[in-house]
């Protein structure tokens, strides 16, 4: 509902006041603040700049950034200490509820509430169903629940109309399809009816000409859009600022491996599930993957403690041997953290030991303020002793 910002809060926008990140900026890029932005205005970094503010207070919904959204994250740790207040919702306790929030609502799991189910996360609705809950629980609420509880109290007259979740359900289903939400309801899957080469009728754009919906009306390879706001409007190559390319000699002697970041276990979900038995039993470890001949060098075997260090810090995680890998490189895992471990701080569930956003550089990305480097950067590598050897 951006659009219904008062002024007021329209000009308490957080940008980058040295006109980096246009996208950001202007508000083109959802609405939101750039990441590094916020850190930097965080940790006080703009404060002689005319407009800024102190935050007071955060919301978190449905992320546990010290484990895993944010690079630098012990910076992001302390920055956010000196907030006011914090409040998350979730289903269970995380290391970022550990270490900074003071109040947590306790979320209801997908069988204790009524909701919808899309594809893709609700940008592709060419299916919708019904998720009718199976089991009532009177401590829980829903994430929909509590924003429209918020909402009914902090902008009554645009949420007033929505007494309950079944009412704003049903209210948007109508306003987009039509149809409503008992409709969804009496069937397994409501199919969403399909109308070939609307480009042709003009149904893709909201002047009703034929065409898409770009500023040419024509599929846009070249994107004049990204182009107004300084990034190339062709797709193109750039080097990463930390490359055994983009570095002097020195560093790349001291860091010659590459590392990258990313793949899945199939029993977890970024940070989520690690605090599950079952779930963890079939991946207990941080694995770091390493091709043999790269294991070999550095006196390294299969389940060794491995120490991965970067100019910005490091983390530890157990050798995984395997030709999977270029011998130039190696596979960190992300989001991990211990709930067997110790909750309170300075511990956090062990978040800080495994974690590979440690490794990573602050503000380095594109132009537009996107393309943050969690898929590649330099390393070294070390066998020690334990998981708590960090080198620090």
């Amino acid at each position: 509902m951006s659009d219904t910002l008062t002024p007021g809060m329209s000009e308490k926008h957080i940008v980058d006041p040295t006109g980096k990140y246009r996208l950001f900026n202007t508000g083109a890029a959802t609405g939101g603040v750039q990441g590094d932005t916020l850190l930097n205005w965080l940790e006080g970094m703009y404060k002689d700049v005319p407009g800024y503010y102190d935050l007071r207070m955060c919301w978190i919904i449905g992320n546990n950034p010290l484990a895993c959204m944010a690079d630098q994250p012990k910076r992001w740790y302390e920055a956010m200490k000196n907030l006011d207040f914090i409040v998350a919702q979730d289903i269970f306790m995380t290391p970022t509820i550990m270490g900074l929030c003071d109040l947590v609502l306790p979320l209801s799991t997908f069988a204790e509430h009524d909701g919808l189910v899309t594809p893709n996360y609700g940008r592709n609705q060419h299916f919708i169903g019904a998720m009718n809950k199976a089991i009532e629980n009177p401590d829980t609420k829903s994430d929909l629940e509590i924003l429209i509880d918020m909402g009914r109290r902090m902008r009554p007259e645009l949420w007033e109309s929505f007494e309950t979740v079944d009412d704003f359900f049903d209210a948007k289903l109508k306003e987009n399809y039509g149809y409503g939400l008992e409709d969804v309801r009496a069937v397994p899957v409501k199919q969403a009816d399909y109308t070939y080469r609307k480009y042709e009728a003009g149904g893709l754009r909201d002047d009703g000409e034929p065409g898409f919906q770009t500023v040419t009306g024509l599929v846009e390879l070249h994107s004049p859009i990204l182009e107004s706001y300084d990034e190339q409007p062709l797709p193109y190559f750039e080097e990463p600022e930390y490359s055994p390319v983009s570095q002097p000699a020195e560093v790349v002697e001291k860091y010659p491996l590459v590392y990258t970041t990313g793949g899945r276990h199939i029993s977890m979900f970024h940070s989520e599930h690690r605090q599950i038995p079952s779930m963890r039993a079939l991946h207990p470890d941080a694995l770091v993957t390493i091709n043999p001949a790269t294991a070999a060098r550095y006196g390294i075997e299969e389940g060794n403690w491995v120490r991965a260090e970067t100019v910005f810090g490091s983390c530890v995680q157990k050798a995984r041997l395997t030709e999977e890998v270029n011998e130039k490189m190696i596979h960190l895992e992300h989001a991990w953290w211990y709930p067997e471990q110790d909750g309170e701080a300075p511990n956090l569930f062990g978040v800080w030991k495994s974690n590979v956003n440690s490794l990573m550089p602050h503000e380095s990305v594109g132009v537009t303020g996107y393309g943050a480097p969690y898929k590649n950067g330099i390393c070294n590598i070390c066998k020690v002793d334990s998981l708590d050897d960090l080198g620090e």
